[in-house]
């Protein structure tokens, strides 16, 4: 992985601008996926295919080794035993092992506390609707994950420094906070193994997206 100062220079390359956000647009995208819905067919075989091309990008070993584990589970498991998964830690509402995935739980310790406001107050800053169909509240970890995509489309259409305050905040203040504490419970989850595996990806994406808040 580049340092610090190589991902700079390589990010602020202009020729290079649309070729990192349309990236980046596909990682916050599949990151999405592991939490947006229960996984269906579709949805694993895109998984399979996009972290097994992942396993094999040899000059990020971070990215490579977890997305090697990922592919595994997935072939043992199946599609079957990932939504299983899926169900226990985010749709039944009476499991012992269900894995909050809004801001507000972590950072207020409570389901709608004013981290939520925040977030909502964010999002009216930077003009954004919520153009998507959630059950969700806003601060839960895929409508976050959403709102960074739509910010960053928009960036595409009216230039990259257009919204980079919001975005700068919606990652520092909420989606990086929010996934690190997910982060923590799912690396100790053994009987989840497909999310625990997952957590390495997590950690390899969470790293690669700071250069862009600073």
């Amino acid at each position: 992985m580049k340092n610090k100062g190589e991902h700079a220079e390589y990010f602020n390359d202009k020729n290079h601008q649309h070729e990192i956000r349309q990236m980046r647009i596909l990682m916050y995208d599949l990151t999405k996926s592991l939490f947006a819905a229960t996984p269906d067919d579709e949805r694993c075989s895109r998984w399979h295919t996009l972290f097994s091309a992942f396993s094999q990008v040899h000059q990020e070993p971070g990215l490579a080794e977890a997305s090697e584990k990922i592919v595994k589970t997935l072939d043992k498991l199946g599609c079957e035993g990932v939504k299983q998964e899926y169900n226990a830690l985010f749709v039944d509402p009476y499991s012992e092992s269900r894995l909050n995935r809004t801001a507000s739980w972590y950072a207020d310790g409570k389901s709608l506390g004013p981290t939520l406001a925040e977030v909502r107050q964010l999002m009216q800053d930077a003009g954004v609707e919520r153009l998507r169909d959630y059950r969700e509240p806003e601060d839960s970890i895929e409508v976050l994950l959403d709102t960074m995509i739509l910010l960053l489309e928009d960036a595409g259409r009216k230039g990259e420094e257009h919204g980079l305050e919001f975005r700068q905040r919606l990652f520092l203040d909420f989606i990086m906070p929010l996934m690190e504490a997910m982060i923590r419970r799912m690396e100790n989850m053994e009987d989840f193994p497909f999310y625990m595996a997952c957590a390495g990806y997590l950690k390899w994406w969470i790293t690669l997206e700071q250069p862009f808040a600073r």
